[in-house]
């Protein structure tokens, strides 16, 4: 929307959610294949996934300069679990001796990542050269789900049988909800020191601000980043050029690594000298 002569508006908005039904079970079979099934239920499995965004940005001239600002969301997730009653409720069974699975899907897991983002920034023109200031502020959130859980033994979906006398039970039950809070402040410049030399430098830093329950946070401010860019004009014109840069950048830490080490993730693995679903003494 051109609102008038020096204002714009962009709104844009995307999406690809999907849902479907799959054969196969894309977290356990990984780790100890199955050589066959007793029954179908731990392959037959459902997997949601996709986002939706929305964005809006606008810019506005002042005189020699233009104003730009952006808000956006960004909601994503990924979902897997069981299709079948039998699939929800039973253990999964590996039998590490005949290579067997049986019993339930063994997992279910229900992530949503969550990006608010918000920023404004400044550019001023004087005749070759341009100086641009800004900042920008996002919060990343996941919230999750995880379980390994059933009816079995220590309420655990998953159940291996390691050899005649060792079976090891997984239970899981893992939710939460963990932010990655970053605000960004950056300046850059182009300058244009000789016909056959411009020089682009720039500077930004990025603080990464972490929390999840019970009291636990953790941040990184340490996060400057120089950059700098030469661009050299053999013939005096831009029509041949040769470009040298350098700059450190640093790399947001993903939300499912925050969500691990903040959002308080525990894992036991209880042990039994003989099958659990019929005696679960000795563990």
């Amino acid at each position: 929307w051109r609102a008038n002569s020096g204002t714009n508006l962009f709104l844009t908005a995307i999406g690809d959610p999907s849902t479907r039904d799959i054969v196969g079970n894309p977290f356990w079979a990984p780790f100890v294949p199955p050589a066959s099934l007793t029954n179908p239920d731990p392959f037959l499995g459902y997997w949601n996934q996709g986002g939706v965004a929305v964005a809006l940005r606008g810019s506005h001239h002042v005189g020699a300069g233009q104003l730009e600002s952006a808000l956006s969301q960004t909601i994503t997730w990924q979902q897997n679990g069981a299709r079948t009653a039998l699939g929800k409720t039973e253990p999964l069974f590996s039998d590490d001796l005949t290579k067997a699975w049986s019993g339930g899907y063994g997992n279910r897991w229900d992530r949503t990542s969550t990006r608010l983002a918000a920023s404004v920034s400044g550019n001023w023109v004087w005749g070759d050269h341009l100086l641009k200031v800004g900042a920008q502020y996002e919060d990343n959130r996941l919230r999750e789900s995880w379980q390994w859980s059933s009816n079995g033994p220590d309420s655990a979906g998953w159940l291996e049988r390691v050899n005649t006398n060792l079976y090891i039970t997984l239970p899981l039950d893992f939710q939460t909800t963990v932010h990655n809070r970053v605000l960004s402040l950056f300046l850059q410049g182009s300058y244009l020191a000789t016909p056959w030399l411009r020089l682009n430098p720039g500077i930004r830093w990025d603080g990464q601000f972490f929390s999840g329950p019970h009291g636990r946070s953790g941040l990184i401010t340490d996060q400057l980043q120089p950059r700098v860019g030469i661009v050299l004009y053999p013939g005096g014109s831009a029509s041949q050029k040769v470009t040298a840069s350098y700059g450190r950048f640093y790399e947001q830490v993903p939300n499912l690594t925050a969500s691990f080490f903040w959002g308080g993730l525990y894992q036991n693995f209880p042990y039994y000298p003989q099958d659990p679903r019929v005696d679960t003494t000795g563990r």
